[in-house]
């Protein structure tokens, strides 16, 4: 399997851990075909229930569910993330992710997530304005980067320090999303 699936995999059971107290770390696995067979079928006018984004919840439990139901999340390990191109708006790399993020997520009426890895680099955690009051107000934590981008902002977080919000909090809040 490629750096990417791998990568995928990994994202899984690190939020699958976090979201159980570290007791499982089967909850989330990658969607199949990553999303693709979502887009496909979105284009054929069929909707593909659960497979909008890379990661897809395998229980049962709504507490899980609700997570992939209310995020839609991509995850892509890339040699290098360039920054620039949120600035030149190069539809290339990290800005790249970020649209597909936003379109899948905009498509599947979900908040878009990213999660992103450069080779020997924490993985970070990009989302939009909704999730960053959350976070900033359960981690009191600011965002390592903000990035204005074709005008509607970004927050970058390392996802070690995302992972360390009370996930029943996040719970509360994504049962009130609409």
């Amino acid at each position: 399997m490629g750096k990417g699936s791998s990568f995928e995999r990994q994202i899984s059971k690190k939020l699958s851990l976090w979201v159980s107290n570290n007791e499982r770390d089967d909850i989330y696995w990658r969607s199949h075909s990553s999303g693709a067979r979502y887009t496909i079928r979105k284009k054929l006018g069929k909707d593909t229930e659960g497979q909008d984004a890379d990661l897809t919840c395998t229980s049962k439990n709504p507490d899980y569910i609700i997570l992939t139901d209310k995020l839609s999340i991509e995850c892509k390990a890339y040699k290098d993330i360039n920054f620039w191109n949120f600035i030149t708006e190069t539809k290339t790399g990290v800005s790249a992710f970020w649209e597909q993020a936003v379109n899948q997520a905009e498509q599947a009426n979900k908040l878009p997530v990213l999660i992103a890895k450069k080779n020997n680099m924490p993985i970070l955690f990009f989302c939009n304005n909704t999730l960053q009051k959350l976070i900033r107000r359960e981690l009191k934590l600011k965002e390592i980067i903000k990035i204005e981008y074709k005008k509607r902002p970004i927050y970058v977080y390392k996802l070690e320090d995302i992972l360390k919000l009370n996930y029943n909090n996040l719970l509360s809040f994504l049962k009130n999303i609409n």
